[in-house]
């Protein structure tokens, strides 16, 4: 879980850069970021050389949220990696889900503010994807008075229809579920995804994806069975220090794997 310190903090600057970064290697044409004005300098990594810097935010958030219009070509907007949970990340937050109106993402602390508030789902505009892991998943089922004790796709099933949202909830045998009924069960992954940043790149990946398609069942499908890949590629050396950047350099690989087998 976050601590409740400043959203702006530099310590959770590798998260988002690391969703950031992955749309680039997925030929995503252009991705903007929204930081606050202090990292700017960090848009300048290579890994986002087709990233803008977008909306500079002044700390705390809320000074900034009056002024924040996203731009109507917005293809799909991923939210939460690396944002706090600190109190005042809150008003944005809700202005960011009642704006959207392109496939959503929410993860990370985005999960966690909701799981303290859950009236924030009401503010949804746009057809939504969460993304939790085992954790995020049992305090939103909390917050929202849904029972834990099922199996995963069942759990996922019931978030899913009570909230219309569709889910990914993360782990092994990661389940893929939309508010109908319909999902998935991925097979793709390895042991060496479980190291710090690797939801985040996933993330960045199944937005990628919803950006070009528009179909965030299938976006979310595609993106799990990707990044499960780029734990399977080049085994058996894969698990030796792997970290978050090596996930990234891999997604091309990955790309050209899957096209290769059809």
């Amino acid at each position: 879980a976050s601590s409740k310190q400043s959203p702006w903090e530099m310590k959770t600057v590798p998260f988002c850069l690391s969703t950031a970064s992955s749309p680039s290697f997925c030929a995503s044409a252009l991705i903007e970021g929204f930081l606050p004005r202090t990292l700017n300098m960090l848009m300048r990594c290579p890994s986002l050389s087709t990233c803008k810097s977008g909306l500079m935010l002044s700390s705390p958030p809320t000074r900034a949220v009056a002024a924040l219009t996203l731009p109507p070509n917005v293809s799909a907007l991923a939210v939460g990696m690396g944002m706090g949970t600190a109190e005042e990340t809150v008003p944005f937050l809700r202005h960011l889900m009642a704006s959207a109106r392109c496939p959503l993402l929410l993860d990370a602390d985005a999960l966690n503010l909701i799981a303290a508030q859950s009236g924030l789902l009401h503010e949804l505009g746009a057809p939504t994807l969460v993304t939790p892991h085992e954790g995020e998943m049992k305090r939103l089922e909390a917050a929202l008075g849904l029972n834990s004790a099922r199996t995963r796709v069942e759990r996922a099933e019931s978030m899913a229809a009570f909230t219309a949202l569709h889910v990914v909830l993360k782990g092994v045998r990661t389940v893929v579920m939309s508010p109908n009924g319909r999902y998935a069960l991925n097979l793709s992954g390895s042991p060496v995804l479980a190291t710090a940043g690797s939801g985040d790149v996933l993330s960045g990946v199944i937005a990628a994806l919803a950006a070009s398609s528009g179909d965030l069942f299938e976006a979310a499908q595609d993106g799990v069975f990707l990044h499960g890949l780029l734990g399977e590629l080049d085994a058996p050396f894969a698990g030796r220090g792997l970290i978050a950047d090596d996930l990234l350099a891999r997604i091309p690989g990955a790309f050209d794997y899957v096209r290769g087998a059809r």
